[in-house]
């Protein structure tokens, strides 16, 4: 369950320096949802190559269980935290520079 842990902590994570540090509140916005679904998609065909195969793989010990596309669902909660974080920074930097 470590893994699992990991994956909760990172969504939080991201969410709460979304909303409190960069303060975009990219999920509230439906562009952030329709990038983050096309790099979903991405994701899981990655994971599947890679756990599929297997390249990469897991110790059933730390994760929850449940797979989708051969990867733990925790996977999936990783890559929110990871796209959420570097989206809403990037996001954030963007804005504060000076137009030319």
């Amino acid at each position: 369950m470590t893994y699992t842990i990991g994956a909760i902590v990172a969504i939080l994570a991201a969410v709460l320096f979304d909303a409190f540090v960069t303060r975009q509140r990219l999920t509230l916005r439906g562009r952030f949802w329709l990038a983050y679904a096309i790099i979903l998609f991405f994701q899981l065909i990655m994971n599947g190559f890679l756990t599929g195969l297997p390249i990469v793989s897991y110790d059933p010990a730390v994760h929850w269980g449940p797979r989708i596309v051969y990867a733990p669902i925790e996977d999936i909660g990783f890559g929110f935290g990871l796209v959420l974080s570097v989206l809403s920074l990037w996001s954030k930097t963007g804005t504060s520079r000076p137009k030319q």
